[in-house]
């Protein structure tokens, strides 16, 4: 089943020299992902409401079913926060086609 329109991959953030733009949009949402533990009270509670749009923003930036996926996971599940989901999907973009 193909997915709706507005889930589609969109072309309209460009790249800057070297992919900084997609960088700091990724660092962004690691960033606010993490920063649901520094406000008391709101923890586990900010990352189900956070979760769900990480997974989408992820999805919208690099595509694919695989990393917005462990996004998801990574903020539901307890203690994984710390984990860079994002900014590991921009070195995989990035960095991946040279690894393999």
């Amino acid at each position: 089943m193909p997915f709706p329109s507005f889930f589609k991959k969109k072309q309209s953030i460009q790249k800057t020299k070297g992919g900084v733009s997609k960088l700091f949009l990724s660092m962004l949402i690691d960033f606010v992902g993490m920063l649901t533990y520094l406000i008391p009270g709101v923890g586990e509670v900010g990352d189900t409401v956070w979760a769900p749009i990480s997974a989408y923003l992820i999805y919208y930036l690099y595509g694919g079913a695989i990393m917005p996926s462990i996004a998801l996971l990574e903020e539901v599940l307890p203690g994984t926060d710390i984990l860079p989901t994002a900014t590991i999907s921009w070195c995989i973009e990035k960095f991946g086609k040279k690894l393999m």
